[in-house]
């Protein structure tokens, strides 16, 4: 999916305190078909983007990393296996509250950290399951296409704290 020219609130969701709340079934960590238009160099899926520095949560072969772009050279991350999820249904909740972030799995804290304030990038896009949704196969370019069946894709713009997150999840 990708919607382009998002609303303010949704291309600086981010960089303030929000929740990105995804139930889903992965398939495989291995990048979806691509027809080759990927380079090979990128290793990583995308489950939820705003691209032009790929923030958001993506993928590689054992990790969900869950990235904020600072605007200048580096992102500010956090990551953890989910080599275990592949297959089962599943529900994350990524979650920024000032500046610590929070990776939930099945209504579960599993990592959090304290993260450098980024500066706000300011996306056009959002996307679902790829961070490129046009390209041909020639021009070989970064399209991170991932192998995912969703169910639900919510967006806040609070960072749920860990009673929010149960909820949603026991009502999901």
């Amino acid at each position: 999916a990708d919607c382009n020219n998002v609303s303010t609130t949704l291309k600086n969701l981010l960089y303030g305190d929000h929740t990105i709340e995804i139930a889903c079934k992965i398939n495989s960590l291995s990048r979806g078909v691509d027809l080759k238009a990927a380079y090979t160099t990128e290793q990583r899926t995308s489950l939820i983007v705003w691209p032009g520095y790929h923030s958001g949560l993506t993928m590689d072969s054992i990790y969900l990393w869950y990235d904020i772009w600072n605007s200048t050279s580096n992102s500010v991350y956090l990551y953890t296996d989910i080599s275990s999820y592949v297959g089962k249904n599943i529900v994350f909740n990524a979650v920024r509250i000032s500046n610590t972030l929070y990776l939930y799995i099945n209504g579960n804290l599993i990592t959090s950290g304290n993260i450098t304030a980024p500066t706000n990038y300011g996306y056009n896009n959002l996307r679902l399951g790829t961070a490129i949704t046009s390209y041909p196969v020639s021009t070989n370019g970064y399209a991170w296409p991932s192998n995912i069946d969703y169910y639900a894709v919510r967006l806040y713009n609070i960072g749920f704290n860990q009673s929010q997150v149960n909820q949603n999840y026991n009502t999901t």
